[in-house]
């Protein structure tokens, strides 16, 4: 089964670069975040941003700063799990942006995809179906197509009565893989 935390962080579109963003800002001796900040910094609504980070609160990993801050402009830190999580999605997004596949792992079911494929080597539909909890086919199926055409994942059908259609890590994909595996783990 993939990992419960990893579809679970996933959720929002924007969390784990909002934790890797925090992260920077923390080590950058910045403190926290800002709404606005995160949300230029990233080029999204601040609704958006907004959500990833109620969602992040959520989960423990985030709060508002309580030392600091006017209440139109809140400043949000990370808390000790997230501290202890966000290098990992500080590294994952490196990743990320060095293959020019942000925009792609905003999908929630791209990045726990990619660690199921990972797992699974190579999967099947119904397999990575099998691993991703709450995942529907319509969902996979689109997910699968985005990864393909993204080119961390290849397709490929094998030969035979009926034929079965294989899914499995592009080089791309394997080089992003190992960042995931800390983010799952727990």
């Amino acid at each position: 089964m993939a990992s419960d935390r990893l579809i679970t962080l996933c959720h929002r579109a924007w969390a784990l670069p909002v934790l890797a963003e925090m992260h920077r800002a923390d080590a950058a001796g910045m403190g926290g975040a800002r709404l606005v900040a995160l949300s230029y910094t990233f080029g999204a609504s601040p609704n958006a941003i907004r959500s990833s980070l109620d969602h992040l609160i959520a989960l423990g990993l985030a709060a508002p700063n309580p030392g600091h801050g006017h209440p139109l402009r809140p400043e949000y830190i990370l808390t000790k799990r997230g501290a202890r999580l966000a290098p990992a999605c500080a590294a994952l997004d490196d990743s990320l942006l060095l293959f020019r596949l942000r925009q792609e792992a905003m999908h929630k079911w791209a990045l726990p995809t990619i660690h199921a494929a990972a797992v699974l080597r190579p999967a099947r539909f119904t397999a990575l179906g099998d691993q991703l909890r709450g995942i529907t086919d319509r969902a996979l199926s689109q997910t699968l197509r985005l990864l393909t055409a993204g080119g961390v994942l290849r397709r490929e059908v094998r030969e035979g009565f009926p034929p079965v259609p294989l899914y499995d890590l592009t080089g791309t994909g394997e080089a992003i893989a190992p960042f995931l595996e800390p983010l799952a783990a727990g």
